[in-house]
């Protein structure tokens, strides 16, 4: 659920139908750049020579923000998400739900929603936000409710970075500086943000669940925060233990 995804940076192979809310007229072709980015974390960019964390997931593009015809910024509010929540779910048979956005004021229609993708077995994935430095302690919905994984970004050394938000409902961290991401036009840009943290973890979930399709997301969702490590009192994903999962116990070597 982002800005859309484009098919120049990402390959049409790895994008189904998807929907724009905002501007039904436009398509799902990314606009702004935001959706393109996260995507290119998660299945890879080969014009921008990013290597996925999970190439063979399917995306399926849920526009909420996008652009004018005057090339203004548009964006929808949480009733709208909520509503891509339940499209994602009934329609689109998603069972990974990223959401690399969010908003301080939740709603009771956007918890619903989410409570909802619990009952249904899929994994919503949101950010924590990056306001932490100029709103300290602020919450950031869907983020902040109980039943989606919220994702903070950690710095190259493992330790929380000093824009992301730090609060009791963040769940864990990715890696969220200094990122090789893609732009809408398939270059290779640099950036930052809990956005593309949160799109390391579903990246992650979507590995995990290709590889042991068994699994149920309260399965998935306990294997990404035991695949942990703490840094100054915060849980930092290790990506290679997260990917590396195994139900069976491996055998010590001697």
């Amino acid at each position: 659920i982002d800005t859309g995804i484009s098919t120049v940076a990402i390959s049409p192979d790895r994008i189904d139908r998807g929907i724009n809310y905002i501007r039904p007229q436009d398509g799902t072709e990314d606009k702004l750049g935001h959706g393109t980015a996260v995507s290119a974390i998660i299945v890879g960019s080969e014009p921008a020579r990013i290597e996925g964390v999970c190439p063979t997931a399917t995306l399926v593009p849920m526009v909420f923000a996008t652009k004018d015809e005057e090339g203004k910024q548009v964006r929808g509010d949480t009733a709208m998400v909520a509503q891509a929540i339940y499209d994602a779910i009934n329609n689109y048979h998603c069972k990974i739900i990223n959401i690399s956005s969010g908003s301080q004021n939740g709603s009771h229609r956007l918890q619903q929603a989410v409570e909802y993708a619990e009952e249904m077995g899929v994994l919503v994935v949101s950010c924590a936000g990056n306001d932490q430095d100029t709103n300290p302690g602020a919450v950031y919905y869907p983020g902040g409710y109980d039943s989606v994984v919220c994702v903070g970004a950690a710095n190259s050394s493992g330790k929380i970075a000093f824009f992301s938000q730090q609060n009791d409902k963040v769940d864990l961290l990715a890696l969220g500086t200094d990122l090789r991401l893609a732009s809408i036009k398939g270059t290779r840009i640099r950036g930052e943000g809990t956005s593309f943290a949160t799109a390391i973890v579903t990246g992650a979930a979507a590995q995990i669940w290709t590889k042991h399709p068994e699994l149920t997301a309260d399965e998935v969702r306990s294997i990404l925060l035991e695949s942990t490590r703490t840094v100054d009192g915060h849980r930092v994903i290790d990506l290679e233990a997260a990917l590396g999962w195994s139900p069976e116990p491996v055998a010590p070597k001697f």
